[in-house]
Order: C-alpha cells, then structure tokens, then sequence
C-alpha cells in the first residue's frame, strides 16, 4: 500500500511540476502543401521560439513562403529579442548569406495593427507599428530594409529553383527552413500561449494557418504517472502472491 500511495504521490509532484517546464508545439496544416510548426520551450530561463516550415513540397511562390508567427500569451509578459539563428543543419539559398545570424533579418513586434495577437516574429514586416531586432546582429546581405519583401522566409526543406514564379528567384535569400529565436527570460507557464497564427507570403491577405490548441503537457504526463502507479500495484501483488506461497 504504501508503495501505491508513493507511486500516486509521485505522479501529482510530476503533473503539478513539469508541464510549465515542457515544450509546447502548435502544427498546423491547409492539407494541401503549406504545412508549419511553432515549439515554444524554456531554456535556461529564456524562452526559446522555434519556427519551422515543416512542408515536403517544393515552393514556388512566395504564397507559400513562411514569413512569419504571432501568437497571444495570458498576463501579457514583456519579452526581450536576444537572438535569432537557423538551425544547425539548415541552410540559405541565394548567394551572399553566410553565417546563422538572422537577427537583423527577423524583426521582434509587439501590437501589431492588422492582427488580433499582440506577439510577433516576423521577417516580411507585417501590419502596422515598429520591429526591433537583435542588438549587434549581423547584417545579411538584403535587398531591402528589413523586415520587407520575400528575402530570409522560411521556405520548406524539398526546395528548388524549378518552377519559381511571382518572385521567387534562385537569387534570393530563402531559409532552408528553420529559425529559433531567443525572446530572453520568461518565469510564466508555456500554456499561457495560445490564439497563434502562422503567416505565408508578403502580405497579410495572404495565406495564414491558425494551429489547434496543443493538448497540454499534463495529460502526458498524467498517463505516464498512472502508468507506474499500474506497474507499482502489479509489482506488489506479485510479491503478496509469492510470500502466500512461501508461506503454503
């Protein structure tokens, strides 16, 4: 019994302790070939923003191009844009960018005018009001003043040149097709997020993907509680059944 009662007890710590501590992913999909996914988590303190265009086609216009991800957050927490850098593994298409940095390419807004969330990333410059970037990034090559136009979108991981129309060029700078972005310290729950939008092409008449809600942390981690509470009351009715034995 009282290895239950421990089992249990664990189980309440893990669901009451991990969730705000636990990635949160929003996917969302037109079923079709535009296909993203925002992972909101917390490292050291900070709280990290992954964005990815997780689409397998090819694109060929910039309505398919992923430019940016807003999104709401309960308590309204004042944020701090700290850097901004493609993923290890990906890279830039186009010719002149070099490095990761994208934090001179990739504004940080809060109220834009023109959506309903009060965040935003962006790298077409989106609605109304003013982006910063990252202090001291580098500057990639551009072809204009950034965030503006089709330049460091997020295009997916199959992209080619062939069949590009209505702007897009080979000799543009496209991301192959990841950035993470650091918006600084955070001490609120990652299930304060919520309302997102992710946004295709340069204007936001464009396509936009509103995910589901993502089912929260605690439901896993509820099930993985019962699950040793399931292996804990096997364990000690096969040791109660062994001591009657022994004692037969």
């Amino acid at each position: 019994m009282r290895r239950i009662l421990m089992a249990v007890a664990t189980a309440a710590a893990i669901g009451v302790s991990t969730p705000a501590a636990a990635a949160v992913t929003f996917n969302g999909t037109n079923g079709s070939n535009l296909s993203a996914a925002a992972v909101f988590d917390l490292v050291g303190g900070h709280l990290q923003v992954t964005l990815t265009n997780t689409s397998g086609v090819d694109v060929n216009d910039p309505t398919q191009i992923l430019h940016a991800v807003f999104w709401d957050m309960t308590g309204n927490p004042s944020l701090t844009y700290t850097s901004a850098n493609i993923c290890g593994s990906c890279t830039f298409t186009g010719s002149g960018p070099t490095g990761t940095d994208v934090g001179a390419e990739w504004g940080y807004i809060t109220n834009p005018t023109g959506v309903t969330q009060q965040y935003g990333l962006s790298s077409a410059g989106y609605g109304a009001g003013t982006y910063t970037f990252v202090s001291g990034a580098t500057d990639q090559p551009h072809q204009g003043t950034p965030p503006a136009g089709g330049d460091y979108g997020l295009v997916s991981a199959g992209y080619t040149t062939a069949g590009d129309n209505g702007g897009v060029t080979n000799n543009q700078p496209y991301i192959k097709n990841s950035v993470t972005f650091d918006l600084g310290a955070y001490n609120g729950s990652l299930d304060n997020i919520n309302n997102l939008r992710f946004q295709y092409g340069t204007s936001l008449t464009d396509t936009s993907l509103t995910p589901a809600v993502p089912e929260p942390a605690t439901w896993a981690l509820m099930l993985l509680g019962f699950g040793g509470i399931g292996m804990s009351m096997r364990r000690s009715r096969r040791q109660t059944r062994q001591a009657l034995m022994q004692i037969a």
